[in-house]
């Protein structure tokens, strides 16, 4: 381990030792561990930003995502669905944000069967407008 010499301004110094007081433990130990925390989520930032801007730039280019690679995908999501008797999609993965998404449209999916053929044509219709989709 190497040692690090920081000077802290004091309200910061001030309420890093009130929390190892806090919770009894050095505050050397709390400071290393909140910098290592900061450091993991500012490289995790930084990787998503340089994919993010990857992304961008390969957009429409032989780079950009192909056909058989986002099936293959889509594939492998699918091996994390099971299906309910009621023929409800329920993911088994570990993602709260994918079971949300899953059940909003099963939720969606049975208020537009609920839908008479004039009022889907009508939403469709409007849909397609706000979206400028035509």
């Amino acid at each position: 381990m190497k040692d690090f010499h920081l000077p802290l301004p004091e309200q910061t110094y001030a309420e890093l030792r009130a929390e190892a007081e806090r919770v009894r433990r050095p505050a050397t130990m709390i400071a290393r561990e909140a910098i290592a925390v900061w450091l993991r989520v500012r490289k995790k930032a930084l990787r998503h930003n340089a994919i993010a801007e990857f992304a961008s730039e390969a957009a429409g280019t032989e780079f950009d995502l192909d056909a058989s690679l986002e099936s293959a995908a889509i594939e492998q999501l699918m091996k994390l669905v099971r299906w309910t008797p009621c023929g409800e999609a329920k993911y088994i993965g570990r993602s709260r944000r994918v079971q949300s998404q899953l059940d909003c449209r099963a939720k969606l999916s049975k208020r537009i069967g609920m839908l008479t053929p004039d009022l889907a044509r009508n939403l469709e219709a409007g849909l397609k407008a706000a979206l400028d989709l035509d």
